[in-house]
């Protein structure tokens, strides 16, 4: 499943493996388990499709909210910040 959602290198970081377990704790608590393990097979499949598409895009926006915040920025000829064209 972690193939299929683009999430192999939290298997072998062990930063990317902290990051996916936390955003997966704050969606998916550990309090839930027990209602989770009484669901069928195919519910617990879609659950864990739609966890796993969840968690992806937390840990995206998570990165993208860090990469805002380092980007560096700069003042234009118009007198207003903004940020540095990717080279």
């Amino acid at each position: 499943m972690a193939s299929a959602a683009g999430m192999e290198h939290a298997l072998v970081d062990p930063q990317a493996e902290s990051e996916t377990l936390s955003a997966l704790d704050s969606v998916f608590p550990q309090h839930g388990l027990r209602r989770f393990l009484a669901l069928s097979r195919e519910d617990k499949a879609a659950q864990l499709k739609e966890l796993r598409l969840i968690v992806l895009g937390i840990r995206v926006f998570n990165k993208s909210i860090v990469r805002s915040l380092t980007e560096p920025y700069r003042r234009s000829s118009f007198g207003h910040w903004s940020r540095r064209a990717a080279k």
